[in-house]
């Protein structure tokens, strides 16, 4: 569901979907009135979670290829964009090996690619949003398991 504002109401905007199954927008950042980037998940075929990334021009949403991490579950939670060509995104995805990394995406203006991001541990690690203020300054916030079950904050500085 995607929904815009004109200063006076809201209204329901017209946004794709991969297939008929899971469909997730978790994230949406606004560099212009015709450039925002939303973030995501959608399960695929194999009800697999797979990265989802649709792009705003002004008058309609259309999708973004995003790249996934293996073959097990990649979501996005949270975007910034700074400008019509630098954003990050920012997620988890589950590998092969079933326990959540963290995941960084970044956005040049016509691709998205994988982001080099540390992990705390060999449990957990979650990123649920991303705030930038530069192409060189950003802030990631999330959680990590301490190895005993028990969550922790994570923050990670670009």
């Amino acid at each position: 569901l995607v929904e815009s504002w004109n200063g006076n109401t809201w209204s329901v905007s017209k946004s794709p979907d991969h297939g008929t199954s899971v469909n997730v927008l978790t994230g949406v950042s606004c560099a212009s009135s015709t450039s925002c980037q939303a973030v995501g998940y959608y399960d695929n075929t194999s009800k697999v979670a797979q990265t989802l990334v649709e792009s705003w021009n002004g008058s309609t949403w259309s999708f973004s290829t995003s790249p996934n991490h293996g073959t097990s579950d990649n979501e996005l939670t949270g975007v910034s964009c700074i400008s019509t060509t630098s954003c990050q995104a920012v997620g988890y995805d589950d590998k092969e090996s079933k326990v959540a990394q963290t995941l960084v995406e970044s956005w040049t203006g016509s691709t998205w690619s994988f982001s080099t991001s540390p992990n705390n541990g060999t449990s957990d690690n979650e990123l649920t949003e991303v705030s930038c203020v530069s192409s060189t300054s950003c802030q990631a916030v999330g959680s990590y398991e301490n190895g005993g079950s028990i969550d922790r904050t994570l923050i990670e500085s670009y």
